[in-house]
């Protein structure tokens, strides 16, 4: 099975364990994961380690 999959800034920096696992767990499961192209960052690591409020503006293309 094919599954889109947005994983995010996070996934290849500080959440690398995680995509570690998720990755690992989907493949047992027989599903691969396709990241989706271009994706876009959240912003939410960096906003919220700066200050909560900051993160609802901050989702925007990465191209920016």
């Amino acid at each position: 099975m094919r599954l889109a999959y947005y994983p995010g800034c996070s996934a290849k920096g500080s959440s690398a364990d995680y995509e570690m696992s998720t990755q690992a767990v989907c493949g047992a499961l027989g599903m691969r994961l396709e990241e989706l192209p271009d994706w876009n960052c959240c912003g939410s690591t960096p906003a919220h380690a700066y200050a909560t409020w900051t993160s609802p503006p901050a989702p925007r293309p990465t191209w920016w």
